[in-house]
């Protein structure tokens, strides 16, 4: 790192005396120096209060930050385990533990506590971001091994994020529940814990289903489920269903319960639902789990397809409370992009739901209510893409659309027409592959607002009647319009937001959008808006809140209505036809690397501290119907971004080498950012 910049002496002593605190030695005991300290001992010396080999100490302190923690609390960290608990470390295998977390004023460490099981290693800490190779994220992680233990079973793991202004986030943060609480997981050095297999097959019997004989298959996983129940305790195991397998021979899978209504024991690890030999996501499904779904505390689907066929039908619907739901290298089909609720996964009161390495499409939306969705991708959906969820990890979302058909050229008829319906649209095969539903609506204009209508009913394959008192905006003055031809677009009235969070102003908790992570995650062609946060009026600051190496385009606007101590927008691409950032405190809105490719518009009246801004890229200019548009922070740029149609700096682009501080190693999709000087925006400039 270049530090001359930070000093007002001259470019060249300051620096050698960087290198001479690095390669001297001293006896003196490390303090604890942070940036403004070492600024006030620089002026000491420059004014002759201190002498140059002190100063070279204060300057040894500062380089040696990581172990230095302030006295007093900093700014909350903003840390999310990205870890799914209660998973199984058998003999010979290692599971790395890992923690995404942002600072302001930068991570100092994260320490692991591991407890249980015979464990003495000690507490494990990590200092740096580094590629975990088991989630593929750039994070804070150590790796733990089954023989690090002596015994079999549970255990019980913490982490704390500790800044390097001193501020702590743990499982106590904020009154727990926040994103760092004890994880439970279970270990097996000695191969003392039993994975029973149960089969499943569509041509199954219930009453001849045998555990651990592919032979003998179970029909209902329900029955396969308590078979292994039955089994752990008839061997003198617990009686309860953890560590079992389910495998489900190839077919179309209904997740039914065998008629066993009341909760199937667990305790503390996974019951997974996965392929059996020869099986495949291609070939294996699951669906119809609408009252059918067992009751399991603990439920792992794993590598096959769930699959919604209508309206209100669930591939998994679990109605046990307090449950957790893991969906890992699934795909997840739904019934349509324009089916209203068109939902694989429903979830049932207070649960916990993780999405890793999975594929959604043709669903109206998509990840809703997740602690966790690692390395997913979306495509070709209705409505929003991440709603409601607290980390989000190199994610993509594509083709976000509420239009169902584009009636460009189409005939409008008030009245007269053939079918005796009144103000009919008209097209050639334009709704040969539509299901009227109550909530569409045709608009006209650029935008959706504009002689929004509702749609009354679905006469052929060629027409559409609609209701031209039932407009939006009370207008409908399109409609009133003589007979003709007319440009318009049959919409689903859904929202199709890249990403969403709402508050108590919207039926929801303040703590919806505390301590969230939006992390290396693309979002393109989002036709409504970009992002919407909303309902938080009546919340205190949230501690901190952290968006990092995203890339986010779309066709509306991007809002940001969350009131936050911390709010962390770094090394970010943001395309959208404005970003408002509404009438909320936000004391450290730290802005680093961001290519705002749309206007900014602060609509918070001067409330909002934009010290923390810098090194930003702005290709707007001009003013906005909505406001004054603003290119915050010290230094910025202007101009015409230079990128491809990725979002990838081209080799004369200005973003290149812009960013002198490096806030994350990797750039979005996993390029290590060049030290020397960072490109702005989520990508850096490779070479190409």
């Amino acid at each position: 790192m270049n530090n001359a910049f930070l000093f007002p002496r001259t470019t060249k002593i300051i620096p050698t005396l960087i290198l001479l605190a690095i390669i001297a030695t001293s006896a003196g005991a490390q303090t604890c120096v942070n940036l403004p300290t070492l600024m006030t001992h620089i002026t000491d010396w420059k004014t002759g209060n201190i002498a140059m080999p002190a100063l070279i100490q204060k300057i040894t302190d500062w380089k040696a930050g990581t172990n230095c923690t302030p006295q007093g609390g900093g700014l909350t960290p903003v840390a999310r385990w990205d870890m799914v608990p209660y998973q199984r470390i058998n003999a010979g295998e290692t599971l790395n533990l890992g923690v995404i977390a942002f600072s302001k004023n930068g991570i100092e460490k994260i320490e692991f506590s591991i407890t249980g099981q015979g464990y003495s290693g000690g507490t494990k800490t990590a200092t740096t971001m580094a590629l975990n190779p088991q989630t593929n994220v750039w994070e804070y992680w150590v790796p733990l091994s089954a023989n690090e233990f002596s015994s079999d079973g549970t255990i019980t793991i913490e982490a704390t994020a500790t800044g390097k202004d001193g501020g702590i986030r743990n499982k106590t943060t904020g009154g727990g529940g926040l994103g760092l609480d004890a994880l439970t997981f279970n270990v097996n050095p000695n191969n003392g814990l039993p994975q029973p297999a149960a089969w499943v097959d569509i041509r199954g019997n219930d009453e001849t289903g045998a555990v651990n004989d592919s032979a003998k298959p179970f029909r209902t996983i329900g029955r396969a489920v308590d078979g292994i129940r039955l089994w752990k305790q008839s061997n003198g195991y617990a009686n309860n269903s953890d560590g079992g397998i389910v495998r489900l021979n190839p077919g179309d899978h209904n997740m039914e319960n065998g008629r066993i209504w009341s909760e199937i024991p667990m305790e503390n690890e996974w019951v997974t639902i996965t392929t059996a030999a020869g099986g495949n996501k291609a070939n294996t499904s699951l669906r119809n789990g609408n009252g059918g779904t067992p009751r399991l505390k603990l439920l792992k689907i794993e590598g096959i397809t769930l699959k919604s066929s209508a309206t209100n039908n669930f591939a998994v619907y679990n109605q046990l409370a307090n449950a957790s739901i893991w969906i890992d290298k699934s795909d997840l089909i739904g019934p349509g992009r324009y089916v209203e609720a068109g939902y694989t996964i429903m979830l049932g009161p207070n649960q916990s739901l993780y999405y890793t390495d999975d594929y959604f499409t043709a669903l109206d939306f998509a990840v809703a209510g997740a602690k966790i969705a690692r390395n997913v991708t979306i495509e070709h959906i209705g409505e929003d893409a991440f709603r409601q969820t607290s980390l989000i990890a190199n994610s993509r979302a594509d083709d976000l659309s509420p239009d169902i058909a584009d009636l460009a050229g189409a005939v409008y008829t008030a009245h007269g027409h053939p079918s005796g319906h009144e103000n009919v649209i008209e097209k050639t095969g334009a709704f040969s592959n539509y299901t009227w539903a109550a909530r569409d609506r045709v608009y006209t204009g650029t935008t959706w607002a504009n002689d929004n209508c509702s749609v009354g009913g679905k006469i052929s394959s060629d027409a559409i009647w609609i209701l031209p008192d039932n407009c939006s905006n009370g207008r409908g003055r399109v409609w009133a319009s003589p007979d003709g031809d007319i440009d318009a677009t049959l919409w689903t009235n859904g929202h199709s937001d890249g990403l969403q969070w709402w508050g108590p102003g919207s039926n929801s908790q303040c703590s919806s959008l505390e301590n969230t992570i939006v992390y290396n995650t693309r979002i393109t062609n989002a036709k409504y808006q970009l992002m919407w946060t909303d309902g938080f009026e009546t919340c205190t600051e949230a501690a901190g809140i952290a968006f990092v190496n995203n890339y986010l385009e779309g066709y509306s606007v991007f809002t940001w209505a969350r009131p936050a101590q911390q709010l962390l927008w770094w090394q970010n691409s943001i395309k959208a036809d404005r970003i408002y950032i509404r009438q909320y405190s936000i004391p450290n809105f730290s802005g680093t690397g961001n290519l705002i490719n749309g206007p900014l518009i602060d609509l918070s009246g001067g409330t909002i501290d934009y010290s923390g801004w810098a090194y930003n890229h702005y290709t707007f200019t001009g003013y906005t119907p909505n406001g004054t548009a603003i290119s915050p922070g010290n230094p910025s740029f202007t101009g015409a971004a230079g990128i491809d149609s990725y979002g990838r700096p081209l080799p004369n682009s200005p973003l290149i080498g812009k960013v002198s501080t490096i806030v994350v190693p990797a750039d979005a999709e996993g390029s290590l950012r060049n030290t020397s000087g960072t490109s702005i925006g989520a990508y850096e400039y490779a070479g190409q």
